[in-house]
């Protein structure tokens, strides 16, 4: 209904289809622009429960402002003069206060650590109860790849993971893999090595957050629609050497020439800018290809 409806939702570059609608379980986000008006999307909710028989929780409806700072101070305020008016009795979202929707924590200016902190409670309490077990060295090894890894993947998917998270569950990691030795002798990096290789094969943290990076890189005709708003942010904070490109031009840093500002001036959230990083010290470069493949680039991208 929302599709063939008069909500516009978000046109996204590149992409055949509008945004407008994801679901997760039980949960619904409803991309509502500048031009769309929520009693429009009340109106269909209604038909929809008339038709159903079931009954839409609208009082649990909660509303992220997304634009400039002064928009969502307006539309929180009541005095923007947009066609998006929210009614009173629905809550919106404060700046720096995370809401949970699809899985996952989001909202404007918020403290990407603070989903964590449950989770991080949780991976304690599993770790410390399999501790008591004595567990051999490789029963450990197993161990972090269930608890650590079981319980980090989802939310590092939807979420990212922040430096700082990663840190605390490294360390957490190599205590557990150390439990006995006193202070653990052992780095991270010698850890997470092959045993071939005179390691142990613990999980190995940025492996999880590379898998962004393999969806990112991904251009198939499954590829995620947050990808195409990625390249639209990658592309707008290209360094000075990559602004020789015409913007139509350019692709992806990872096939073409040109760099991504990183730094605090960059308008790219830090879940991307980690991404990046990841990217860069795990040396995630395009393969070289054959003479033949090369023959069939199109001419005017290079």
């Amino acid at each position: 209904m929302l599709h063939n409806s008069a909500i516009r939702g978000y046109n996204i570059k590149n992409t055949t289809s509008k945004l407008i609608i994801s679901l997760f379980g039980d949960d619904a986000t409803v991309f509502l622009s500048e031009h769309d008006r929520f009693q429009d999307l009340k109106g269909i909710l209604n038909i929809w429960c008339k038709a159903s028989k079931a009954k839409f929780n609208i009082e649990k409806t909660e509303v992220i402002p997304m634009g400039s700072i002064n928009f969502r101070q307006h539309l929180r305020n009541g005095t923007n003069n947009t066609a998006l008016s929210i009614p009173n009795h629905i809550k919106i979202a404060k700046e720096s206060e995370p809401v949970r929707t699809l899985g996952g924590f989001i909202g404007n200016n918020v403290n990407q650590c603070t989903p964590w902190g449950p989770v991080i409670e949780k991976i304690d309490a599993a770790l410390d109860r399999w501790g008591k077990t004595h567990p051999s060295t490789e029963g450990r090894q197993l161990i972090i790849q269930m608890v650590v890894g079981g319980m980090t993947q989802y939310m590092t998917k939807v979420q990212g993971m922040p430096p700082e998270i990663q840190n605390t569950l490294q360390k957490r990691t190599r205590a557990f893999m150390c439990t006995g030795q006193g202070r653990p002798r052992i780095a991270m990096d010698t850890l997470t090595q092959d045993i071939t290789q005179g390691g142990k094969n613990v999980l190995d943290l940025k492996s999880i957050l590379i898998t962004w990076i393999k969806t990112y890189l991904n251009f198939g005709n499954k590829r995620p629609l947050w990808t195409y708003v990625a390249d639209g942010l990658i592309k707008q904070n290209a360094t000075k050497n990559g602004q020789i490109l015409d913007e139509d031009a350019k692709i992806n840093p990872f096939l073409q020439d040109w760099s991504v500002n990183k730094t605090q001036s960059s308008s790219i959230p830090q879940d991307l800018i980690d991404m990046l990083k990841i990217a860069k010290k795990t040396n995630v470069t395009f393969h070289n290809m054959s003479t033949k493949i090369k023959c069939k680039l199109p001419i005017w991208h290079h």
